[in-house]
């Protein structure tokens, strides 16, 4: 969507080459999860390189517990508005408005920085860490979630090689700065270790979000009033929000409830972890990075031809026998490649589970770890694939169904969790998989559905006519579009700036005293 499907398409078709086929899969890759891959490899990274240098387990434990905490609730922050922003920016591309893309992305990243700012401040207000350390994690989790935030923008973008060579240059400057800290460290009073561990890594995402979003803004100059007047599409398209909330609830509440379970620790100072959970999990979602990547390179390079041809013929007067015939091959087409894709994801899946053994033999793993890996690995791909679903739903325009999938899911997931909870470690991961595997199935059926009455909904049922609603909302978007007078932005500003600084002293009371 947004002009990632040509350039895509001009990669795969400027070289037949099996060099140049996996050159197009390696782009397709950081464009769809390359945030996440250079998350976890940096802190990987600096996990390995901490582990040989030091001996303090206490300290890695910390900040792989920040780090997650800040990884989680980042994408429980921004997350709701992905679904929601493509399609306002999708239809500014399709009018070819491209001013009003520049301050959607404005807009939408002072209320994600207010929202991270906010549940950052609640969950460290009181909390007993060195203040550097809780503006530390507070900067990483207000960048997180706005690299999040650029990673939808940038689907927009052309130059991949340019994308790629940032998340490979971040990921590579969290190590290097780490690796400069083990000599000449900073000089931190309490947890040392963990806290230039996280500011090297705040330094790589750091870089990272500032490149691209540089590099974003250099394109789209246009720099128009109305950075708000995406809030205007909650009039119609609220339940692209509510989807993307719910998807991103389900994805993370099993691991949040686990924190409360009897095989949870506390490290302190508010944290708890599952760290056989956690990682199992997140090795999990690793595996499932081929079928996202399959995802993308098949929608935006197939697919969508296919699409395009089926809705032409009912435009263009097709017979209703040419018309059904395409809707025919479309669903054809569609079910092969997701069965083909889930063929090949199963096999990724099976051969490292077969491998998991050996690689928890070697690492002196738990083998409570390996236990839970062979289940949420199953859970993990059919979360993917109720991505990979609801995403086709919003093609043909069924978001009611698409929030349907996603609220199941949440609600199954949070439900079977807290069931087997109390049931021993051996449960761990069993209502992920349940709740995964269970809306998996109920998405496939509506989608069937979809495909089957998709020329009755194309002629009949389906009414794009969208009806003006929300009249409060749109004077309180407006307001917001247009700003503060002149006259009162300087004391709104002084006003501010002190409210700010009594918050800093308030804040910082206890490390002063």
């Amino acid at each position: 969507m947004a002009g990632i499907g040509f350039e895509l398409r001009k990669l795969f078709e400027e070289d037949d080459s099996f060099s140049g086929y996996i050159k197009a899969v390696t782009f397709s890759t950081f464009i769809s999860v390359g945030p996440f891959i250079a998350a976890v490899l940096a802190i990987n990274g600096l996990i390995l390189i901490s582990k040989i240098i030091f001996d303090n387990n206490q300290e890695q434990l910390l900040f792989i517990s920040t780090i997650v905490y800040a990884f989680i609730f980042s994408q429980l922050v921004s997350f709701p508005f992905q679904f929601f922003i493509t399609r306002y920016i999708s239809d500014k591309f399709f009018k070819k408005q491209y001013g009003r893309v520049r301050p959607s992305f404005i807009g939408i990243s002072k209320i994600i920085i207010v929202l991270s700012t906010i549940v950052g401040l609640l969950f460290l207000w009181g909390n007993d860490l060195p203040l550097y350390y809780k503006y530390l994690s507070l900067g990483i989790f207000v960048i997180l979630s706005l690299l999040w935030t650029i990673t939808t923008y940038i689907s927009i973008l052309k130059d991949y090689k340019y994308i790629s060579k940032i998340y490979f240059i971040s990921n590579l400057l969290s190590i290097v700065v780490f690796s400069i800290t083990i000599k000449y460290p900073i000089m931190f009073k309490e947890y040392r270790i963990a806290g230039n561990m996280l500011f090297s890594f705040l330094i790589g995402i750091l870089y990272c979000f500032y490149m691209l979003t540089s590099y974003f803004l250099s394109i789209f100059k246009v720099n128009i009033k109305g950075e708000y007047e995406f809030l205007s599409y909650f009039k119609n398209y609220s339940t692209l929000f509510y989807t993307g909330l719910f998807y991103i609830l389900g994805t993370w509440s099993h691991i949040i409830i686990t924190w409360y379970s009897p095989w949870a620790v506390n490290i302190g100072h508010r944290f708890r972890v599952t760290l056989n959970y956690e990682n199992a999990v997140f090795y999990s979602f690793l595996l499932t990075i081929p079928s996202i990547v399959f995802f993308v390179v098949f929608i935006e390079t197939k697919f969508f031809d296919i699409y395009q041809k089926y809705y032409a013929l009912t435009l263009k007067k097709g017979t209703l026998e040419e018309i059904d015939r395409e809707r025919k091959n479309m669903r054809r087409r569609l079910y092969k490649e997701i069965y083909y894709a889930l063929q090949v994801q199963v096999f990724i899946t099976i051969t490292a589970l077969l491998f998991a053994r050996y690689f928890v033999i070697y690492y002196e793993m738990p083998v409570e770890f390996l236990n839970i890996f062979k289940v949420v690995s199953l859970g993990a791909i059919a979360n993917v694939y109720i991505i990979i679903i609801i995403s086709m739903f919003f093609y043909f325009n069924e978001l009611k169904k698409a929030l349907k999938v996603t609220a199941l899911f949440f609600f199954l997931n949070t439900v079977f969790t807290l069931i087997f909870l109390d049931k021993g470690n051996e449960y761990l991961g069993l209502g992920f998989f349940l709740g995964s595997m269970i809306s998996l199935l109920y998405a496939l059926q509506l989608f069937d559905k979809i495909l089957d009455d998709l020329n009755y909904v194309t002629f009949y049922s389906q009414n794009f006519a969208l009806k003006e609603k929300g009249k409060i909302a749109s004077k309180i978007i407006e307001k917001m579009n247009h700003g503060i007078n002149l006259k009162w932005k300087d004391v709104y500003f002084k006003i501010g700036l002190i409210i700010s600084i009594l918050l800093l002293i308030i804040f910082s009371y206890k490390f002063i005293k």
